[in-house]
């Protein structure tokens, strides 16, 4: 006598038709099932080259299709910045470059970067360990030891992405070269040293008195229509030499038409 449960699962199984052929399965006979769904062995195929999918070997399912390994990594795999192969599994990523997670390494220590976070764009709206400079990845602390870094904030200038600027002898993010008194930033604008420090046409007349005087004299020549000025009211020197900080001020900007 057979059992009830035996009775229903053979019905089962002749209810069952293959996912691919429509076909039901013989009584006792071997098939695939996977996802829901079931298959004849000989119509369990790749969706892409459609040869036999080996149950022994690697296969894949994107959206209820079934591919080999070769047709899954040509059609959906990416393919590793570093060593140039397929990636399956786990993707590091940094703007349209893609790693295998043991790649994806400093530039310059060699220190994984793989720790969950990482560059958003090439160009580095950055998070986590790794900062990128000229296609090459690197962690933070190398990364810091090859960019100079800014006077004001003390962060490192990304060449990359971020404009500085050359004053006092020191390197500024442009944003951050600021004016002492008012602290606006010049962003390209003339600016004037006074003891160190670097101050606005606005300000530098309050700080400065000397200076005061050279502002008022050339608003005057200017507006009078003309008129030369052959030394300099500060050290006495003729317009052109001089080491005074002011007198190079003066020739580059005060005494420009």
């Amino acid at each position: 006598l057979r059992s009830a449960a035996d009775v229903v699962a053979e019905l089962e199984s002749l209810a069952r038709t293959c996912n691919r052929c429509h076909q039901p399965f013989r009584e006792d006979e071997l098939y695939v099932a996977l996802e829901g769904t079931s298959w004849h062995q000989g119509c369990f195929r790749c969706a892409q080259c459609l040869l036999s999918l080996d149950l022994n070997e690697d296969f894949f399912e994107v959206d209820g299709r079934f591919y080999c390994k070769h047709d899954f990594e040509v059609l959906y795999s990416p393919i590793c910045t570093k060593c140039n192969s397929f990636i399956v599994g786990k993707v590091m990523k940094s703007a349209n470059y893609c790693f295998h997670p043991d790649c994806f390494r400093c530039a310059s220590c060699d220190g994984s970067l793989d720790d969950g976070a990482w560059c958003v764009d090439g160009r580095v709206a950055l998070t986590g360990e790794a900062r990128q400079l000229l296609k090459n990845w690197y962690c933070p602390r190398c990364f810091d030891k090859r960019c100079e870094t800014c006077a004001s904030c003390h962060k490192p200038i990304d060449k990359e992405r971020e404009r500085s600027t050359m004053a006092l002898g020191k390197k500024f993010h442009v944003e951050h070269f600021r004016c002492a008194k008012c602290g606006v930033a010049f962003m390209g604008r003339h600016h004037f040293e006074h003891n160190g420090k670097a101050y606005c046409e606005e300000d530098i007349v309050q700080v400065d008195g000397k200076l005061y005087s050279f502002f008022f004299l050339r608003y005057a020549l200017y507006r009078s229509g003309g008129g030369t000025i052959k030394n300099r009211p500060c050290c006495g020197q003729p317009i052109g030499g001089g080491s005074h900080t002011h007198c190079t001020y003066i020739s580059h900007w005060l005494f420009t038409p």
